[in-house]
């Protein structure tokens, strides 16, 4: 459930206040997981976004999780960063970024009657309960990620030490489901999309969840350094009404059909490359055309059009190996799908003429 609080009024003081007339302010945010966060697609619709190129432009950045907001922020990368309440502190007290002002709260896991976090186990682990997970290989997102910290939590609820009763190793969200399905981890933590994903479903169960674990909790919310938000107050502001506008609009329920549209078309396709959300739909539509002419698969605008890595493309489309992706691709196009997608950013249409190939 995302939870989107009012902008502290310590902080930008009148929300009446509207950007001066000037070069627009870049703004970056860092985000990590879609649909729980909606940065990459928040201004798919434009007419929500009344200030954006006016006042400010805005720029997704993918984090890889929480903790590397930190990595983000000091780098000078992001302008704003989705922290965990685990991560945040960490910014604070070891990064020594004591300028950190806590400006939107995002995500909250826990709260009756919406969805939390799930901790996955596979029907034939034999994995029963807590206890049964010591000396398992753990799945984690990120260490010190919220996810991550509810893990270790419930295993220490359980009397069991997550350093030596157990391995915790990080694995990407979107990495998880392969791992389990593999059988290279025995459970894996997993939210939205990835936990509906049918295989997830029907070969897995969940053993607990976060709030199992925690309770409810104020999972991540967005933080800013004092000197951007005393410099850019007003397009902040703006910045801020349109995103909450954007917001309020996915979550209608009328809106629903529309909104998932966004976010399928929108996941692996936006804010890389430098391109504007236009340019990549133009991409996509282009390629969609060439490829109902040709019977092309939708796997080859993603290796095009996205950073995706290639065993995620693979899951995404329907294979349960990468391997035997591998291969069938390399049958059919002639040349791996790293190769293929070197040459598609050189030419529209590597490989030949794929009508002639075999499926």
């Amino acid at each position: 459930m995302r939870m989107w609080a009012a902008v502290l009024a310590s902080v930008f003081g009148c929300l009446t206040v509207t950007a001066r007339a000037a070069d627009p302010v870049t703004i970056r945010l860092g985000w990590t997981i879609m649909p729980g966060e909606l940065a990459p697609v928040i201004f798919t619709k434009r007419d929500l976004a009344r200030h954006l190129d006016q006042t400010y432009r805005f720029e997704a950045v993918r984090i890889a999780a929480s903790p590397q907001m930190i990595q983000g922020l000091a780098a000078n990368e992001i302008d704003i960063a989705a922290f965990a309440f685990s991560s945040f502190p960490i910014a604070v007290i070891n990064a020594g970024m004591t300028d950190l002002r806590v400006i939107v709260g995002e995500i909250a896991d826990g709260v009756p009657g919406h969805y939390t976090d799930e901790f996955k186990i596979r029907n034939d682990s034999g994995i029963d309960r807590v206890e049964d997970l010591k000396g398992r290989i753990l799945g984690s997102t990120g260490f010190g990620a919220a996810s991550d910290i509810a893990l270790r939590a419930m295993l220490v609820r359980h009397k069991m030490d997550p350093v030596h009763d157990a391995t915790i190793i990080e694995v990407a969200y979107s990495n998880m489901t392969a791992m389990l399905v593999d059988k290279k981890i025995d459970i894996a933590a997993t939210v939205p999309p990835y936990s509906f994903d049918p295989r997830v479903l029907s070969l897995s169960h969940t053993l607990f969840t976060g709030k199992d674990a925690m309770g409810p909790t104020q999972k991540t919310f967005w933080a800013a350094r004092q000197g951007f938000i005393e410099k850019n107050r007003a397009a902040l502001v703006d910045f801020l009404e349109d995103d909450i506008r954007a917001t309020r609009w996915y979550l209608d329920p009328a809106n629903h059909q529309a909104a998932i549209a966004n976010i399928v078309q929108g996941w692996a396709s936006v804010a890389r490359g430098g391109r504007s959300l236009d340019q990549v739909r133009a991409g996509i539509a282009a390629f969609r055309s060439i490829g109902a002419r040709n019977g092309l698969p939708y796997y080859l605008m993603l290796l095009a059009e996205s950073e995706a890595a290639v065993t995620d493309i693979a899951n995404q489309s329907g294979y349960h190996h990468v391997s035997f992706f591998n291969s069938t691709f390399k049958k059919r196009f002639g040349m791996t799908p790293g190769e293929w997608r070197r040459q598609a950013r050189k030419n529209p249409m590597p490989g030949g003429d794929a009508r002639s190939q075999p499926a």
